[in-house]
C-alpha cells in the first residue's frame, strides 16, 4: 500500500505544470561614448559622438547641438551623456527638467540626427505613434511602447496625421491618398466669397441621406440627415425622403411604408399634468442676436443651431437630451444630468433588443436582477455589473446602496446547482478586507473540484487542471502536497477500495478540457484570459498576459487582445491582477488615475505606464478603450482638471488657426512678460514652456520666433536686456 501511494505522488508531481512567470522587462543603460566622430558620409544615424567639452551651466540638462534624442546631464560641472529611449527626443524647454518626449511639438529642425532605430513588428521605432503599413488604411495607427504595439482606430471621419501624431480632419492631416477626394470622392466647388461665408451644402450623389458641408467654401465635412430623411438640394436642408422626387424610394429596401409613416407622423405625446404648456411651439424658431445653440420650448431632445440669424433644427441622438446650460460644443447629454423642466416631449424611441432607446443606461429586463444594467451606445448594449452589494439606480444611472435605489424584488435568486449547492448570502472578503467579486468555495467531496459564485450570486462548478487540487486557503488550484487533508482523503479511498489510481484518473479525466477539434486554439468556457492549444486532440492550458483576454473568433490564430476588442460573454472570470503604479493590470489601456483627467489615458505594457493625451476635443471612454467625441462617451466630465504650469498658465479652450487658416494641433501662445518665451499646448491641452533662440523673439502673428524688429513692443528686447 505504501508503494502505491509513493508511486501516485511521483506521477502527480510529474504531471504538474510549471508555474508561469512573467518575463522581466529588459532595461539597458547606454555607456558614455568617447569614440571619434564618424565621417560625414556615414552619419545617417548617430550612436556615438564626442562628449560635450564642458557644461553650459554647473547644473542642468542640455540638448546636444546636432542629435535630437541625445542630451547631457550636468552635476557640479561634471557632464554625463544620455540618450532618450528610441523614438523619443529630448525636450529642451527647461534646463531644470529631464524629459524625453514624442517628437510632435518638439523643434528638432537644427538637431536632425537620431540614434539608429530599433524596429519591431508594426513599430519602426520602440516608442511613438506610427501609421498603418497599408497607405490606403487612413484611420488606423499604432501606438508603440518598448517595441510593443497597440492598434488604435480614429473616430469616424478622421484620419491619422503622421506629422502631428493625432487624428484629424482629412484636409488637416494632409496624408497622401487620404484626402476628402480619395475618402469621399468629393471636392468643394469654387464659389465667390459671399457664398463661401455661408458654408454651402452639397448632396452626396451616392447616398440621399448624406451631404457635404464646405466650411468657408473649401473645406469638406461629410454630414447626414436623420433616419427617414434625405438632403434636399433645392433648400439645402434635410426633409422627409418621400417628399423629395429624386430620393422618394431611397428607404424602400430599409423601411416599410408603415415605419416611414411612424417616423413622419409620430403619435402625439401626452401633455404634462396641470394643463397645456405655457410655452408656444417653435415651428418657426426666431434666432437671438448671438449665434449659438438654443433649446426647443417643448421637446427636450430637440434644439436649434443659429448661424448669422438662420436657425437649423437639430435632434440629439435617441436617448440623449439637450442641455442649454452645458458650455461644451456638443450639448446633448444623458437624461439624468439635464433638467428638462416643461420640455417633456421626446423623439420616438428607436429600440433594439436590450435597449429601450439607442443611447443611455437601462435596467436589466428581469426585475429581480438589480445589480446588472445595460449601457446602450448607438443601439449596441454593453452589460455592466455593479460592484458587489450595490444596485442599479434608474434615476441617477449609477450603482448605489440598495436602500438608496429603493428597488423591489431584488435578490430573489433561486439559483441552485444539481448537487444542491447555492451561493451563500454573506459576502466574502479577502485578506485586505476587500469584498471578493467572484468568491470561490471548496467542493465537499472532490478535492479537484470547487465552486465559483459569479458576482456573488450565480453558482458554477469548476475543476482544477491535471495534477492539482483546490486549495481553500489560497483560493486557487495548487499542488496536492500544499493542501492539508488531501492525503487523508487519499488514504480513505485506498483503504476502502484499493483503487486509488483509477479514481484519480477518472476525476482528472472529467475535469480535463476536451478539444472541440484535433488542432487549434480554443477558449476556456468560464475564464476569458484562459485558453487551450490543442495538438492531435490533446489540450495544453495557456494564459494570456495579465490584462489581455483570449480572442476566440478564429481557432487557427493564437491571439490575446484588450478586453474592449473581445466579447467575453459568459467567460467572466479572470486571473488575479498584477497591478503596478498607474496600472490596474500589467497590460491594457485604462483611465487616468485622476478621474477629472478625461482627456488622457494610460497605456500599460508589462506594468510600464505611459500617459497618453487624447486628440483635441476628444475624451477617453473606458468602455471602448479609446478616445471618442464627448457625445459618444458614457462618462461625465463636466469639470475636467486642467494642467497648470508653475507660473499659472493654462491652455485656453478652442481651436487656434495658423497663418494659413489651418487649425494648429499644438498651438503656441506668447509669454505675458518675456518676449523670448512662449507656451506650447501639446494636443491643445498639455501646457509646456518654450524658449526662442538667442537673438530672436516670439511672434504672435506667425507663431514662430523671428527677428525682434518685426514684433511690435519687442524691438528693443535685447537692448533692454543688455
Amino acid at each position: 500500500m505504501k508503494t502505491k501511494i509513493l508511486l501516485l505522488l511521483i506521477c502527480l508531481e510529474a504531471v504538474t505544470g510549471l508555474t508561469r512567470k512573467q518575463e522581466a522587462a529588459e532595461q539597458s543603460r547606454r555607456k558614455v561614448a568617447t569614440t571619434p566622430k564618424k565621417p560625414e558620409s556615414e552619419e545617417e544615424y548617430e550612436d556615438d559622438e564626442e562628449l560635450l567639452d564642458q557644461c553650459p551651466e554647473p547644473n542642468g540638462y542640455f540638448p546636444d547641438a546636432e542629435q535630437c534624442d541625445k542630451y547631457y546631464d550636468c552635476r557640479d560641472n561634471k557632464i554625463t551623456e544620455k540618450l532618450c529611449p528610441d523614438g523619443l527626443v529630448f525636450n529642451d524647454f527647461s534646463p531644470q527638467h529631464e524629459k524625453c518626449d514624442l517628437p510632435f511639438g518638439i523643434d528638432c529642425t537644427k538637431r536632425l540626427k537620431l540614434q539608429k532605430p530599433q524596429p519591431s513588428p508594426h513599430c519602426p521605432r520602440m516608442h511613438g505613434y506610427f501609421a498603418h503599413e497599408d497607405p490606403r488604411n487612413c484611420n488606423t495607427f499604432y501606438y508603440c511602447v518598448e517595441g510593443k504595439f497597440n492598434m488604435i482606430t480614429c473616430p469616424e471621419g478622421l484620419v491619422f496625421s503622421e506629422k502631428t501624431g493625432i487624428c484629424n480632419w482629412p484636409d488637416e492631416a494632409q496624408k497622401k491618398g487620404c484626402g476628402s477626394r480619395e475618402l469621399f470622392n468629393f471636392t468643394c466647388p469654387k464659389v465667390d466669397e459671399s457664398v463661401a461665408a455661408t458654408h454651402p451644402r452639397y448632396p452626396d450623389t451616392e447616398d440621399c441621406q448624406y451631404f457635404y458641408v464646405c466650411v468657408n467654401g473649401d473645406i469638406p465635412r461629410r454630414s447626414g440627415c436623420k433616419l427617414g430623411q434625405a438632403f434636399d438640394e433645392r433648400t439645402g436642408k434635410c426633409d422627409w425622403a418621400r417628399k423629395i422626387p429624386e430620393c422618394k424610394d431611397w428607404y424602400k429596401d430599409q423601411l416599410t411604408d408603415k415605419e416611414l409613416d411612424a417616423l413622419e407622423n409620430p403619435p402625439p405625446k401626452p401633455k404634462p399634468a396641470g394643463g397645456p404648456s405655457r410655452r408656444k411651439s417653435n415651428a418657426a424658431f426666431n434666432c437671438p442676436n448671438k449665434d449659438g445653440q438654443y433649446e426647443d420650448s417643448r421637446q427636450c431632445d430637440k434644439y436649434y443651431e443659429c448661424i448669422d440669424g438662420l436657425a437649423t433644427e437639430k435632434l440629439c441622438p435617441d436617448g440623449l437630451v439637450f442641455d442649454p446650460l452645458n458650455r461644451k460644443v456638443n450639448k446633448c447629454d444623458h437624461v439624468f444630468n439635464v433638467d428638462c423642466g416643461d420640455r417633456l416631449e421626446l423623439q420616438p424611441p428607436q429600440p433594439t433588443k436590450k435597449c429601450p432607446r439607442r443611447n443611455g443606461f437601462f435596467a436589466h429586463p428581469d426585475p429581480t436582477v438589480c445589480n446588472v444594467f445595460y449601457n446602450c451606445i448607438d443601439g449596441e448594449a454593453i452589460e455592466i455589473t455593479c460592484t458587489t452589494g450595490l444596485h442599479f439606480d434608474e434615476y441617477s444611472g449609477t450603482c448605489v446602496w440598495p436602500d438608496s435605489a429603493g428597488r423591489e424584488g431584488c435578490g430573489v435568486l433561486g439559483k441552485k446547482l444539481k448537487d444542491g449547492f447555492e451561493c451563500p448570502s454573506e459576502t466574502q472578503v479577502d485578506s485586505r478586507g476587500m469584498v471578493v467579486d467572484h468568491p470561490k468555495f471548496a467542493h465537499p467531496e472532490d478535492c479537484q473540484k470547487f465552486y465559483v459564485c459569479l458576482n456573488g450570486v450565480t453558482p458554477r462548478e469548476q475543476g482544477c487542471s491535471d495534477g492539482t487540487v483546490y486549495n481553500e486557503e489560497q483560493q486557487r488550484c495548487d499542488t496536492p502536497e500544499n493542501v492539508r487533508g488531501w492525503m487523508l482523503e487519499v488514504g480513505k479511498h485506498v483503504l476502502l477500495h484499493g483503487l486509488l489510481p483509477l479514481v484519480i484518473l477518472a476525476t482528472l479525466s472529467e475535469a480535463q478540457f476536451r478539444c472541440p477539434e484535433p488542432k487549434g486554439f480554443f477558449p476556456d468556457p468560464e475564464q476569458c484570459d484562459l485558453y487551450y492549444a490543442c495538438v492531435d486532440g490533446q489540450p495544453e492550458e495557456k494564459l494570456c498576459k495579465d490584462g489581455l483576454v483570449f480572442r476566440d473568433d478564429n481557432p487557427k490564430k493564437e491571439l490575446c487582445d484588450i478586453p474592449a476588442n473581445v466579447p467575453c460573454g459568459d467567460r467572466t472570470l479572470l486571473q488575479e491582477p498584477q497591478p503596478s503604479k498607474g496600472c490596474p493590470r500589467a497590460n491594457g489601456i485604462f483611465s487616468h488615475e485622476d478621474p477629472t483627467a478625461c482627456d488622457r489615458f494610460v497605456n500599460c505594457i508589462d506594468g510600464v505606464v505611459q500617459v497618453v493625451p487624447c486628440p483635441p476635443e476628444l475624451i477617453y471612454e473606458p468602455k471602448m478603450s479609446s478616445c471618442v467625441w464627448p457625445a459618444d462617451a458614457i462618462r461625465l466630465c463636466e469639470n475636467v482638471k486642467r494642467d497648470i504650469l508653475d507660473d499659472g498658465f493654462v491652455c485656453p479652450d478652442g481651436d487656434v488657426a495658423g497663418p494659413s487658416g489651418r487649425i494648429l494641433p499644438h498651438p503656441t501662445y506668447p509669454h505675458p512678460e518675456d518676449c523670448a518665451k512662449f507656451y506650447i499646448c501639446k494636443n491643445g491641452v498639455v501646457p509646456q514652456k518654450g524658449q526662442c533662440e538667442p537673438g530672436t523673439v516670439y511672434n504672435e502673428d506667425s507663431f514662430r520666433c523671428t527677428e525682434p524688429e518685426s514684433v511690435q513692443g519687442c524691438e528693443d528686447y535685447y537692448k533692454r536686456k543688455n
